[in-house]
């Protein structure tokens, strides 16, 4: 179908075409290129769907989690899709019983979350710009984010709730106390993986007769290379030339952007009330706080305690320093018209009555350019980019359409450079920008991979585009023999040489299990023992393997020893004595010791039981995955 569209709409039809298409983007933006997505379904929850859109969004940012943590796990296309897709469909959910349990999130709630985020303070208090700034970059809007900060704090408050609910009894605590601080004297040795390493030998009909058993596991994914274009803002900007009287211009249009903004260090009392019935109540304690305070010198905390009780509740906060515009209308217009130190009127809100008082003002000053210049340069540079940018992504458009068997002439014509990719497979590559799961997928999709056409303009952030188009194929493939033969070798070198370590450890094992000195035994094989008494769970002298085979072996009976072997990662074989376990009495742990393991308990206990829970969930649950929409 794209083949015959091809075929026909060339020249200065396509062109017509095209800027027919180009006239509502002009109005709704770069965002209706790419909104198809959210009309795609990715999965299904009782009946709630997953958009295709918010899949692709959230799978991306778990992969730059796991990018952070290990890149190898972030190329695993299906560990990443299954985590998202764990992540999407608890979230809905949990949401769902939060529902049913009636959990509810105030606005004041929220509010105060909002203002107690770090990136959104400053050493004044709460950043107006920083917010705001934020919500540009993300595409919130403030109601739409403070939806997901309702859902996220409501989602807080049933973990919590669960948390609260779990119980341990004293008399667990001091075992498991007891336990953890028990230490064990031993002794141990380590048969080496490199003293038997130069005799071992892996011969061709061995190499072979792996290959032949295992050659399904040798298999090279699908892979492409690509030629791509890439369009950013930042880039576009760096080419804009700055003239100094549009500069000036640009400065005196928004001036009042770099002012140094009035802040006001703002500190309220609140007399909460919930529906009607409470409203006169909240009124009249609202009033007495104002007149306890003007007239009486009460201070707000003194207020609170003297009325906040079972009837009505009464809350003190300190904002600090706030833009305006960032409290409800009418606080607002009170704290921006207050004198400084002068407690305000009780205020009528959603939330009952509010006492404000301003403590200190700052800002307030308007700036010249010269005090700005850098600032208004780059603010500059990026607005003319912007305009920028569209003329180019349309054209961009156009050149890569009407020539879909190649980016030469948008690139000669736009002058952006064709780059080039080193193999990629459907699960990534080492090329950050092409790691995208809308790149992907238009990497290997029929119009682009089998028509050998460029790919649509893609998306990979909010002002960076990228098209592509594939330069090399290489088709899924079980790898020859001669491009595994090393690695075949090396793994079964290891098996062999880690088979000698442990037959070599268990026969030491066997024979002081029989009862011979275990000095006279370590002697016959030219092993020499390290001994260490009092070894903790958390001792970091040890190998990670020996200290978990020091604990998991079986406790010695009196005056005898008990010996294990522990195979190790490095094709070592440990062998772990133990002498002795020195106990700790349950009854002698103070409180402070059984204090120090509380909220660990608590919270193992409770990760247990919210695992539990997401499983009943799931198994109860209809859902559905549409693996072909996420393919």
């Amino acid at each position: 179908m794209l083949q015959i569209i091809r075929n026909i709409f060339t020249g200065w039809i396509a062109v017509l075409f095209i800027a027919l298409l180009i006239i509502p983007f002009a109005f709704w933006g770069i965002t209706s290129y790419f909104g198809n997505s959210a009309n795609i379904e990715a999965a299904s929850v009782n009946g709630v769907d997953i958009s295709l859109a918010e899949y692709q969004e959230s799978y991306q940012n778990i992969r730059r989690q796991f990018q952070n943590i290990s890149p190898i796990l972030a190329q695993e296309n299906e560990f990443v899709k299954q985590q998202t897709l764990d992540k999407l469909i608890d979230r809905i959910l949990l949401l769902d019983i939060k529902n049913d349990l009636g959990l509810r999130v105030s606005n004041e709630q929220i509010r105060q979350a909002i203002l107690e985020i770090p990136n959104f303070r400053n050493p004044e208090g709460f950043d107006t710009v920083a917010y705001n700034n934020f919500l540009l970059r993300s595409g919130f809007t403030a109601p739409m984010f403070e939806a997901e900060m309702r859902e996220d704090l409501s989602l807080e408050q049933l973990q919590t709730g669960l948390l609260q609910t779990t119980i341990v009894t004293p008399v667990e605590l001091r075992r498991i106390a007891a336990i953890e601080q028990e230490t064990r004297d031993i002794r141990y040795a380590t048969i080496e993986y490199g003293d038997f390493r130069d005799g071992v030998e892996v011969s061709p009909e061995e190499i072979q007769a792996d290959y032949n058993e295992n050659s399904g596991s040798y298999i090279s994914p699908e892979q492409v290379k690509l030629a791509y274009i890439q369009l950013s803002l930042d880039d576009v900007a760096q080419d804009i030339t700055v003239d100094e009287e549009d500069l000036v211009t640009y400065f005196e249009s928004f001036r009042d952007r770099y002012s140094i903004t009035e802040r006001r260090k703002v500190r309220q009392i609140l007399v909460y009330s919930e529906g009607e019935e409470e409203l006169a109540m909240a009124e009249s304690v609202a009033n007495q706080i104002y007149d306890e305070v003007i007239n009486s010198g009460m201070s707000f905390e003194e207020a609170r305690n003297q009325h906040d009780g079972d009837e009505i509740s009464v809350e003190v906060s300190d904002f600090g320093f706030l833009n305006q515009g960032v409290l409800d209308t009418e606080v607002d217009e009170a704290v921006f018209n207050a004198e400084i130190g002068v407690l305000s009127e009780p205020i009528q809100t959603d939330y009952g009555f509010q006492l404000v008082i301003v403590d200190e003002l700052t800002g307030g000053v308007r700036p010249e350019l010269s005090d700005v210049r850098g600032e208004v340069d780059t603010d500059y540079r990026r607005n003319e980019a912007e305009k920028r940018f569209f003329e180019i992504y349309d054209e961009l458009a156009v050149l890569t359409y009407e020539n879909p068997d190649t980016l030469e002439i948008a690139s000669e014509v736009l002058g952006l450079d064709v780059q080039q990719s080193d193999y990629i497979s459907r699960a990534g590559g080492s090329n950050l920008l092409l790691n995208n799961q809308k790149v992907l997928s238009a990497a290997f999709s029929d119009d682009v991979l089998i028509e050998g056409n460029n790919s649509e303009l893609i998306e990979v952030s909010t002002d960076q585009i990228v098209v592509i188009r594939v330069i090399e194929h290489q088709p899924q493939r079980t790898m020859s023999l001669s491009e595994v033969e090393d690695s075949i070798r090396e793994k079964l070198l290891f098996d062999k040489v880690s088979d000698i370590t442990a037959t070599r450890a268990n026969e030491i094992i066997e024979k002081i299990r029989q009862g011979n000195d275990a000095d006279v035994v370590a002697g016959e094989y030219s092993v020499i023992w390290t001994n260490k008494d009092e070894v903790s769970r958390t001792d970091i002298a040890l190998d990670g393997q020996i200290l978990e085979g020091v604990f998991t072996a079986e406790t010695p009976a009196e005056g005898e020893n008990t010996v294990t072997g522990v195979p190790l990662l490095s094709g070592d074989y440990g062998i772990v004595l133990i002498r002795n376990v020195n106990d700790i009495d349950p009854e002698s742990l103070t409180d402070e010791d059984v204090a120090d393991i509380f909220t660990r308990v608590m919270q193992n206990n409770a990760s247990r039981a919210w695992s539990n829970i997401l499983s009943d969930l799931k198994a109860n649950a209809e859902i559905e995955i549409f693996e072909d929409n996420l393919n």
